[in-house]
């Protein structure tokens, strides 16, 4: 009877371990807009909507003031650029649309 029971308990939990393996990878977020420079040297950042995304990990490197769109994935920790969702694992392509104007830095909306 104990041997009929680790033939039963081997496949469930494998599919427990498989489950929470799969609940584990964070959800990939969706941005769209500009790049901009960030407050720090070499630090790139895209307002999409009310979110600032700090993008910087992105390779290749998006060029400033062109309209970017991608997704990414919100990494933890502080960075030195100090501003926006940090994301990381970046894809990204480049949309045929105009940046505004850049505003002075310190202007608000």
């Amino acid at each position: 009877m104990k041997k009929a029971r680790h033939i039963f308990a081997a496949p469930v939990l494998g599919s427990l371990i498989w489950a929470s393996a799969a609940a584990a990878v964070p959800p990939r977020i969706s941005f769209s807009g500009c790049v901009r420079p960030g407050v720090e040297h070499r630090c790139l950042v895209v307002h999409s909507g009310e979110v600032l995304f700090n993008v910087t990990a992105a390779r290749p490197r998006p060029a400033l003031n062109r309209w970017i769109a991608g997704s990414g994935i919100r990494a933890g920790g502080a960075t030195i650029c100090m501003q926006g969702v940090q994301l990381t694992a970046i894809r990204w392509h480049y949309v045929r649309r105009l940046c505004p104007a850049a505003r002075p830095p310190g202007e608000r909306n």
